[in-house]
């Protein structure tokens, strides 16, 4: 079996310059047997660079192939539109969704991974939302 691979987006909001992951989180989950990819410049507006990365153990790549390979994407905002659709099928996108003001981008992502609707789990997707995937009315 093959580990799962996480991968580090880089934010597409404007102005934003925080990064999902920083390099010392890196090392830990590769430690850990995991295979962590990080898109080229992801860690650029909060002053880490990709060579930082590649010392923690990640594996830097360009955008297409992160989205391609990741079995998770981490990021710390909602991924803009154009991201979004590089999410495939079974892919699992974490970060800090917002998903009570956005039910219509739940949906979407609900559409591209059937199985989030299914999660019996909560999933803490921001600082004052929690949110049940099962819970189709958008709020715990």
């Amino acid at each position: 079996m093959s580990p799962l691979t996480v991968g580090v987006a880089m934010e597409t909001a404007p102005g934003e310059r925080r990064v999902a992951m920083v390099p010392q989180v890196v090392g830990r989950l590769v430690g850990s047997g995991l295979d962590v990819l990080v898109e080229t410049g992801a860690g650029r507006g909060a002053w880490f660079p990709d060579g930082a990365y590649a010392e923690a153990g990640a594996t830097v790549v360009a955008r297409l192939d992160l989205f391609a390979r990741a079995d998770v994407v981490v990021s710390v905002s909602l991924p803009d539109p154009r991201t979004r659709a590089l999410l495939r099928g079974g892919q699992t996108l974490v970060g800090l969704l917002a998903p009570l003001p956005r039910p219509q981008v739940m949906a979407q992502l609900a559409a591209v991974n059937p199985e989030f609707a299914q999660a019996d789990a909560a999933l803490v997707v921001g600082a004052n939302d929690v949110t049940n995937p099962a819970d189709h009315r958008g709020h715990a």
